[in-house]
């Protein structure tokens, strides 16, 4: 399939002439091809988000293409489980901010006990550049 970054009446439209119709592109710049495997991944990363899954999160990563096969995920799966359980924290409640809601200070506060929590895994990741972009 394809996949349109900006898909706006002045970048695509539809020939209605066609029976059943077809997509007309005018604007290639920020289009591309999704292939199957990515397309899949993409699916279950969004399950295993909802589902609150970090090790299936991981595997959809690494079958997208993002995540580096053969890795030792342990430092990767738990920064993975600590996102995924700050997501879920936040949505438990409407008294729970997201960070784009944080005062200054708050967003400081918040960004320190992350990085308490997930520095050593954080750093323990970096040597093996886990991530492919």
């Amino acid at each position: 399939g394809f996949f349109h970054c900006d898909p706006h009446p002045g970048n695509v439209a539809v020939d209605e002439g066609y029976p059943g119709g077809r997509l007309v592109y005018y604007d290639f710049g920020m289009m591309e091809r999704v292939e199957t495997q990515v397309k899949k991944g993409f699916v279950d990363l969004v399950f295993s988000i909802y589902e609150n899954l970090p090790r299936e999160a991981c595997d959809a990563l690494e079958a997208m293409g993002v995540l580096r096969p053969g890795l030792d995920r342990f430092s990767i799966e738990r920064i993975a489980t600590d996102y995924l359980n700050v997501f879920q924290t936040t949505l438990a409640s409407a008294d729970n901010k997201w960070e784009n809601e944080m005062s200054a200070e708050e967003k400081k506060a918040t960004r320190r006990a992350r990085r308490q929590r997930l520095g050593a895994d954080l750093f323990a990741t970096q040597a093996e550049r886990p991530f492919l972009f």
